[in-house]
């Protein structure tokens, strides 16, 4: 059975007549509750966990600083009440924010309204956070101050409690690597009982809370040390995949925001050739990388449908050909990389040069494009 790529290229064209009337909405709450904040059940941004079981809590509560947070945990310390934190949009697959227990007892720590910044040296280049700010929340604010993170995540909706308790991290060897934990340099705890526990650059303790899982306290401040601002300069190139191994090793340690793509069944590979530049070098580009951008409901429902047949005919070619297609459209439209400045092409070819901070993560995922 042939491929249906041309059935999928007329719903393309149909598709872009109704665009206008799209609007985009933001994803549901990943705790729900049946009266007020109590009795809720807690999923995550994907809406299920790997077991497909329900995670049941007896009550949520939003602390909105540190003062709430500790009596959020001294009164569910005083009722034995297991709790856990949840972020704001939970993106773990994993189901790490169930409190557990089959009778549905626990309590769930949202750090929602815990997203601002509380305090900033600039001298010594140290901003203190805390921790339920998303990544995107964080780069700006730091950006405000002439201020960098180094290396972070691709998708900037994690928080950053989410992303120390599990060793996120960016793409690069350079310095001290590109986990997130490396450049924390202080940190503020509320372990059982509701104490506040501060740990500070030098503590030995403070090796374990970066990458803790949430096991030893609920993170309420994390101070970050940060760099000057600076650009980047990056390009795609393609190569084919013949004997591409032997040069990643010396491709790693030369480029210190490279990453690469092996396509093994297209033969090739992408090399992102992606450097610092210093700030004053000219150039406004940006990074909206498609796959992370709100997409048109019914454009994903007719791809997955396309792919479901061709599947289900076992058309071997038919897949190749679909994937080969969705590649090169990605490679060639820049994939969401921007070197416009706001025009309606975004992209106009390589190289792209921009602040760190607009390059480095993006995501417009917290809103979804519906009919």
């Amino acid at each position: 059975m042939a491929a249906p790529l041309p059935l999928l290229c007329l719903q393309l064209v149909a598709l872009a007549a109704v665009v206008p009337v799209l609007h985009a909405s933001p994803p549901e709450p990943v705790v729900k509750c049946r009266s007020g904040n109590a009795d809720c059940v807690v999923t995550n941004a994907y809406r299920t966990f790997p077991d497909r079981s329900t995670c049941r809590v007896a009550a949520v509560v939003y602390p909105a600083d540190e003062s709430e947070l500790v009596a959020a945990v001294s009164q569910a310390a005083a009722r034995k009440q297991h709790m856990k934190v949840v972020t704001a949009h939970s993106h773990s697959i994993p189901k790490l924010s169930c409190p557990g227990g089959p009778d549905g007892a626990g309590l769930v720590i949202s750090t929602q309204k815990l997203n601002g910044v509380v305090a900033v040296d600039a001298t010594a280049g140290r901003m203190t956070f805390q921790s339920g700010i998303t990544l995107s929340e964080l780069i700006a604010a730091a950006a405000r101050e002439g201020l960098a993170l180094p290396y972070t995540p691709y998708w900037h909706g994690v928080s950053l409690g989410g992303m120390l308790a599990t060793g996120s991290h960016g793409s690069s060897l350079f310095g001290k690597g590109s986990a997130v934990h490396e450049y924390v340099v202080g940190m503020r705890l509320v372990v059982a009982g509701g104490r506040v526990v501060e740990l500070r650059e030098g503590d030995a303790d403070l090796l374990a809370a970066k990458v803790s899982l949430g096991l030893l306290g609920v993170v309420s401040q994390v101070t970050l040390q940060l760099e000057p601002m600076f650009k980047r300069w990056l390009t795609n190139r393609v190569q084919i995949d013949v004997g591409f191994e032997s040069v990643v090793g010396s491709f790693a340690t030369t480029t210190e925001f490279g990453d690469l793509t092996w396509y093994p069944g297209q033969g090739r590979v992408v090399f992102r050739d992606d450097v610092r530049l210093p700030l004053s070098a000219p150039g406004k580009g940006k990074n909206d990388f498609t796959g992370f951008r709100a997409q048109l409901s019914v454009l994903l429902g007719a791809l997955r449908a396309s792919e479901a047949i061709l599947e289900a005919t076992e058309n071997s070619d038919g897949k190749c050909l679909l994937a080969k297609v969705q590649v090169n459209t990605l490679l060639e439209s820049g994939g969401g990389l921007q070197n416009n400045d706001g025009h309606l092409l975004e992209f106009t070819g390589y190289p792209i040069v921009g602040n760190h901070s607009d390059i480095q993560s993006s995501g417009n995922s917290e809103a979804t494009l519906v009919l």
